[in-house]
C-alpha cells in the first residue's frame, strides 16, 4: 500500500508541477521588466565579470527571478520546466561543475563548501549519519571523501568513521581544501557539554594516500572557559571559493560583554597554528573581505559620500594605505550592501531600495555598484540599476546576490 500512496504522491505533484509551469507561462507572456546599468563613470566592460541576481514582484502573484550579466539577462519565466526543477539559476559554480563532470557530481550536495578544485583534482567531502530512534538524535557519523583526478579521469572514494561520536548531535562541512597529499576539512558540530547545547568548528586532516585521519583540532567555539556566555562566530569566505587555501578566517563576538567587542582569528592549516592580527579596535568593526590567496584581509567603512577600503597584509602583519573612493550622497550607509571580490577586483553593490532616508530624501532608489581595482587602487565603475520600460518602473526589485560569471 505504501508503494501505492509514493506512486500516487509522486504522480499529483508532477501535474502541480505541469499546472504550474503552464500557468507561470501564461503570465510571463505580459511583457517582462527590462533593467540596465546606467554608468556615471569608468568602464562597464568590468560588469561582464559579475552576475547580479535579484527578485522582482509586480504587485500580482507571479513574482521573477532576473540575472544580470553586462548586457545579458535571464529571466526565470524564460526557463524550461526541467531547467526550473533542477534549479538552473541556483548556485552558478556548482552547475558548472555538474556540466563538465558529470558523473562524479551525480547524487552529492549541491553547495561549494564540500569541494575543492585545482588544475589536478576535483574533491568532495560531506558528513553522513544515521537517525538513532532511541536517543532521538543523529548518530554513526563518518566522513564521506570522493576525488576525481582530472588526467586519467579516475574517481577514488573513502569513508572515515568520527571519533568521540557520542558527543555530537549534528555535523556540517563548512570548507574542504587540498594542501599536498592532504585533505582538510572543516566541520560545524553540535553538541551537548553539561547539558548545554554548544557549537564548535573542527579541522580534520585526511592523508588522502593512505585515507586514515591524521588530526582533529578545535578552531573556535561560540563557548569558552575564558569568557562568559555565548559568543558569536562568522567564517570569512574566501575570495575564490574552490581553490586551495593555507588559511581559515572567522569573526567572533563575545555576546555577553557589554561592549561586544568583535576579534579576527586566523589558523594557519599547514602549521596547525593560530596567527596574530595587530590591527586598531576601531576596524574591527568594519566589514572585512579576505583573498586568503593574497594573504591579505580588507577593510570597508562608508560614511557619507565616502568609502574607504584599507588592505592588511595579515602574513606581514602590515597595514597597507586605505583606499578612498568618493560615493553618492544619497547611499545610506546602513543599507544592504554585497560584495564580491574577482580577479583583484572589489564590486560593491548597494542595494538601495533598503535604505531608510531614500523615501525621505526623495531620490533615486535604484540599485548602486562600485567596482574597485585593489591593485592600482582606482574606481574602474560607477552606476545604477535603472528601470527600462513601465514594467519595471511599476515592479518592486529586491537585490538576492551576487557571483561571479562563470558563463
Amino acid at each position: 500500500m505504501e508503494r501505492y500512496w509514493k506512486l500516487m504522491f509522486t504522480s499529483c505533484l508532477f501535474v502541480f508541477g505541469i499546472g504550474f509551469f503552464y500557468l507561470h507561462d501564461t503570465f510571463a507572456e505580459k511583457e517582462l521588466p527590462e533593467y540596465t546599468w546606467e554608468k556615471q563613470k569608468g568602464n562597464e566592460e568590468v560588469l561582464e565579470d559579475v552576475l547580479v541576481q535579484a527578485y522582482i514582484q509586480d504587485g500580482g502573484y507571479i513574482e521573477e527571478t532576473i540575472q544580470i550579466a553586462g548586457e545579458k539577462r535571464k529571466y526565470s519565466s524564460q526557463l524550461s520546466f526541467l531547467e526550473r526543477l533542477t534549479g538552473a539559476m541556483n548556485n552558478l559554480k556548482i552547475k558548472q561543475l555538474q556540466q563538465e563532470y558529470r558523473g562524479f557530481m551525480r547524487g552529492k550536495e549541491e553547495s561549494t563548501y564540500n569541494f575543492y578544485e585545482d588544475e589536478r583534482m576535483l574533491a568532495y567531502a560531506n558528513v553522513s549519519s544515521e537517525w538513532d530512534s532511541s536517543q532521538f538524535k543523529q548518530s554513526n557519523f563518518a566522513l564521506e571523501v570522493e576525488t576525481l583526478s582530472k588526467r586519467d579521469d579516475e574517481t577514488t572514494s573513502f569513508s572515515i568513521k568520527f571519533p568521540n561520536q557520542d558527543q555530537y548531535d549534528y555535523m556540517i562541512v563548512e570548507e574542504v581544501t587540498v594542501l599536498g597529499d592532504k585533505l582538510h576539512v572543516l566541520i560545524q558540530n553540535d553538541l551537548l557539554v553539561d547539558e548545554e547545547s554548544q557549537i564548535e568548528m573542527q579541522l580534520y586532516t585526511i592523508d588522502l594516500t593512505n585515507e586514515k585521519l591524521l588530526s582533529e583540532q578545535r578552531l573556535f567555539s561560540d563557548k569558552e572557559e575564558s569568557t562568559k556566555g555565548d559568543r558569536e562566530v562568522a567564517l570569512l569566505q574566501d575570495a575564490d571559493e574552490l581553490q586551495a587555501s593555507k588559511y581559515i578566517a572567522a569573526t567572533v563576538r563575545n555576546l555577553e560583554d557589554d561592549d561586544q567587542k568583535k576579534q579576527l582569528r586566523l589558523f594557519d592549516i599547514k602549521e596547525q597554528v593560530e596567527m596574530p592580527i595587530d590591527v586598531p579596535e576601531k576596524m574591527l568593526e568594519q566589514e572585512v573581505v579576505a583573498d586568503m590567496g593574497d594573504e591579505t584581509f580588507y577593510f570597508i567603512h562608508e560614511q557619507k559620500g565616502k568609502l574607504s577600503i584599507t588592505p592588511y597584509q595579515f602574513a606581514e602583519q602590515q597595514m597597507g594605505d586605505p583606499i578612498e573612493i568618493p560615493i553618492s550622497d544619497t547611499i545610506d550607509v546602513k543599507a544592504m550592501k554585497y560584495t564580491k571580490m574577482i580577479q583583484d577586483k572589489l564590486y560593491l553593490l548597494y542595494d538601495t531600495y533598503m535604505g531608510e532616508e531614500a523615501n525621505v530624501l526623495e531620490t533615486s532608489n535604484n540599485p548602486q555598484m562600485y567596482v574597485i581595482d585593489l591593485k592600482d587602487k582606482a574606481l574602474l565603475y560607477e552606476g545604477e540599476l535603472t528601470p527600462n520600460n513601465q514594467t519595471a518602473k511599476k515592479a518592486f526589485i529586491m537585490i538576492e546576490s551576487m557571483y561571479e560569471n562563470e558563463q
